[in-house]
């Protein structure tokens, strides 16, 4: 009798127990699921040729706004990307250790900083990006500057603001850094503006000459963005609403312009039907190797293609 007692017991207590399971199914409760094993370069994907392909969907790609350029290393062993969530924006990294990738962890904390859009100095010793860390003027309007946290033995040092006299302007953001230390970046006159320009402001060797607005080929509409410069400044990609789908954000493609030989910026062309869509294409970047060419399409995901396109592209006169 104390045998069967205790039977009825035990499966009364597993019959609970599944039933807690079940309802926790039912309330849409996932049950987590171990991190894949991920080795190699770029996270050991296959890479991608002509046609753009989505990267690593439910990783990096998923159901949040991915927001900048998904970024790596020179070394190819670290990974940066930021993101954009019921106001939450936070920049996301992960890096090689014993041959496997880590899991996606936040970089630099503080939900309420908006940090976003890391690139890299020419030397790779330094993480820039832009927050919200300065906080309200006294205005009342947000402070959007740029801030950088250096590379250290074990990591990455704590943010602090880039020495960067642009930053007293309104809004500073989506930066790229080239071989020559000069920074090109968007910038708009204020919080409430919807129109976005690009700039670029020439390193002096401490610090950067106030901002120059790019010229009027680059600035023919009302949203100019996100721009990647190559470290050569031979050749820029940026996003913009001037191709005729219609006006502000959501009309933005992807253009390409290039250095003549006497360093004069050709007329920006689209990159054409295989990158731009009849969705928003923004936030170019270029991996290290020049093998493949980021950017993010849509509201959240990033894509990545071959390099090639930028090639292909240039006019005959230059080749």
């Amino acid at each position: 009798m104390k045998y069967a007692t205790l039977m009825n017991i035990t499966f009364k207590k597993l019959f609970i127990f599944a039933g807690i399971f079940v309802l926790m199914i039912s309330c849409g409760q996932k049950v987590k699921t171990e991190f894949p094993i991920l080795r190699g370069l770029y996270l050991g994907l296959k890479p991608p040729r002509d046609v753009p392909q989505l990267f690593a969907p439910g990783i990096v790609s998923t159901d949040k706004n991915e927001h900048s350029p998904a970024i790596f290393s020179k070394d190819g062993n670290e990974f940066f990307w930021s993101y954009y969530d019921q106001g939450e924006h936070v920049i996301m990294h992960m890096r090689q250790v014993d041959d496997c990738w880590t899991v996606p962890e936040k970089f630099v904390y503080g939900n309420d900083y908006k940090d976003g859009n890391p690139f890299f100095s020419p030397d790779w010793k330094r993480l820039i990006f832009h927050s919200g860390r300065r906080g309200l003027r006294d205005d009342g309007s947000m402070n959007i500057d740029f801030w950088c946290c250096e590379k250290e033995k074990d990591g990455w040092g704590d943010a602090k603001l880039l020495n960067f006299p642009p930053n007293t302007q309104q809004w500073n953001l989506y930066g790229c850094q080239v071989a020559s230390g000069n920074i090109y970046f968007t910038s708009k006159v204020d919080e409430e503006s919807t129109e976005f320009q690009l700039y670029v402001s020439r390193f002096k060797g401490e610090t950067w000459d106030d901002s120059e607005l790019l010229p009027d080929i680059f600035n023919s509409s009302d949203v100019n963005w996100t721009p990647f410069v190559s470290p050569d400044e031979s050749y820029i990609i940026f996003s913009s609403d001037r191709g005729g789908k219609g006006e502000g954000y959501d009309a933005c493609d992807l253009y390409i312009s290039y250095r003549d030989s006497d360093k004069r910026w050709c007329n920006p062309v689209p990159m054409g039907e295989s990158i731009n869509t009849d969705q928003i294409e923004r936030f170019p970047w270029v991996s290290p190797d020049e093998k493949y060419l980021f950017f993010v399409r849509g509201f959240g995901d990033v894509y990545w293609v071959n390099a090639m396109i930028i090639e292909e592209l240039k006019p005959d006169e230059l080749k």
